[in-house]
């Protein structure tokens, strides 16, 4: 998921699954190629099991902070603080002029 939504950046027509599949296909396979001591496959019940479980674990995390930050709205930013004041001062001062027309005050 994290690399459909990386890739639905980078890929035309915002297909991220055209970018997610190759590059899960290439993780998957470069992953039996790992050393002994960061194998992510190992035999169930050898001593290196629960240590995968770990590895994948930590992968999990990535991958949901990955897709948190991949899926994010480009076009919704915050803005700077100093317009954030302007704008509730803004807004105050609408609703004062309101309020002045409401009670008859020019």
């Amino acid at each position: 998921m994290a690399l459909a939504a990386a890739g639905s950046r980078l890929a035309p027509e915002r297909r991220g699954g055209v970018v997610a599949a190759p590059a899960l296909l290439a993780l998957a396979s470069a992953a039996f190629l790992l050393p002994a001591q960061v194998a992510l496959y190992a035999q169930p019940g050898s001593a290196t099991w629960d240590a995968a479980h770990r590895r994948w674990a930590l992968l999990l995390g990535l991958a949901l902070a990955a897709f948190a930050v991949a899926s994010r709205d480009s076009a919704h930013r915050r803005l700077p603080s100093q317009l954030r004041g302007l704008g509730h001062g803004l807004a105050r001062g609408r609703e004062a002029r309101v309020e002045a027309r409401r009670s008859g005050i020019p």
